[in-house]
């Protein structure tokens, strides 16, 4: 008996199907738990950034996310600051831009800033 909850347990390690998230803020939410979103400007050596888009990229490529979650996570990104990075965004708008600023941001991702006047006009501000 025990020799069969092992091999289970191994198979469904081996063959278990990630789930999407239901939400970009679970999305954030994982990848910011897992160590990505990070103060340190990282790489990909390191796999971890303090740029969240480049944090989805790596939590996709090490399976902790799924690539509809990292799509459906980059999109509502683009849509809320279009190209550019948070901070710069951010800044152009007058509004506090620091690691801890931007964290908070995406971990209450519903309640994030309206930006206006930024260069790069984004859905929320229209």
């Amino acid at each position: 008996m025990k020799l069969l909850n092992v091999l289970s347990t191994i198979y469904s390690k081996l063959f278990y199907k990630k789930q999407s998230l239901d939400s970009v803020q679970e999305i954030f939410d994982k990848v910011i738990d897992n160590g990505y979103y990070t103060s340190i400007a990282g790489n990909e050596k390191f796999k971890y950034s303090n740029y969240m888009c480049y944090s989805l990229k790596y939590a996709y490529e090490d399976n902790i996310i799924t690539k509809k979650d990292f799509f459906l996570a980059r999109k509502e990104i683009e849509q809320y600051i279009g190209m550019s990075g948070l901070e710069s965004v951010l800044s152009w708008n007058r509004l506090p831009s620091n690691y801890d600023d931007r964290l908070k941001i995406y971990r209450n991702w519903e309640d994030k800033p309206v930006l206006r006047g930024c260069r790069f006009y984004n859905k929320a501000a229209s």
